[in-house]
């Protein structure tokens, strides 16, 4: 079986999973819903703003912002689902008789994942986006539209921030195989770790942590010297890392262990 022939297989078995589809619409529901929420508490808060920062105010970033927050871990959720879903039920075996080359087949899901995660969150942060923007526009608060600048690199990138997510989430499954501790997991990484625990950090560890870089692609103030999707190749090197551990990990480990 060829890696194309290995792709469309799990394509098939993509669809035929119930939980891909809701998660996809959780996905979106999240992340509409919550850049909603973030753009009406940030125009109520505007006008207590100082000067400073009132020009300051980034009115893509403040959408963004919230569209990442829950949508990141859904999408994490279906990276690891994925992997864990299949040794859950038994199915890698399975899956392994059909195409018995590990290297193909996680490639294949790895490919797979990050399609479809980059699909979706591209959607998830336009809609997030056009939503948020209305809602401060309607406030008579600063908006931004796609033609201002750095917004659509802010917007292109939050989509490929996500997708990064759901292939970290692959990773992280294979290593872990269980949905549970994965999850628990992508939820640390992506939301404890970043939001609760980056004061106390060191700047450097602030800016490679790979999460923690990769938001930094929400904001369309970066200044002149970062280079447009600089802090997704930071964070792509992270998640890199840790595909290439699950690559290495899905080849040697017993399917049974």
């Amino acid at each position: 079986m060829t890696y194309l022939d290995a792709v469309r297989s799990e394509w098939v078995k993509f669809r035929t999973l119930r939980s891909s589809t809701y998660t996809m619409l959780v996905t979106l529901v999240l992340g509409v819903g919550m850049a909603v929420l973030f753009a009406s508490g940030k125009g109520r808060g505007f006008r207590r703003l100082d000067a400073a920062a009132q020009a300051a105010f980034d009115p893509t970033e403040a959408g963004l912002t919230g569209a990442v927050l829950l949508a990141q871990v859904a999408m994490g959720t279906l990276g690891v689902l994925a992997i864990t879903s299949e040794y859950g039920t038994g199915m890698i075996g399975a899956s392994l008789s059909v195409v018995p080359r590990r290297g193909r087949v996680f490639g294949a899901k790895a490919l797979l994942i990050t399609l479809i995660s980059l699909v979706v969150g591209e959607v998830v942060s336009l809609a997030s986006f056009l939503a948020s923007q209305m809602i401060l526009s309607d406030m008579d608060v600063p908006s931004a539209s796609l033609g201002d600048p750095g917004v659509l690199v802010a917007v292109t990138g939050t989509g490929g921030y996500l997708a990064l997510v759901g292939l970290l989430g692959t990773a992280v499954g294979t290593l872990i195989r269980s949905t549970a501790g994965a999850v628990v997991v992508m939820v640390l990484v992506t939301v404890i770790f970043p939001y609760f625990f980056s004061p106390l950090l060191p700047p450097a560890v602030q800016m490679f942590w790979p999460t923690m870089a990769g938001m930094a692609v929400l904001s369309t103030s970066l200044g002149a010297e970062v280079p447009p999707y600089g802090p997704l190749a930071i964070m792509a090197a992270g998640v890199a890392v840790a595909t290439v551990a699950g690559y290495f990990t899905f080849r040697t480990r017993d399917v049974s262990a």
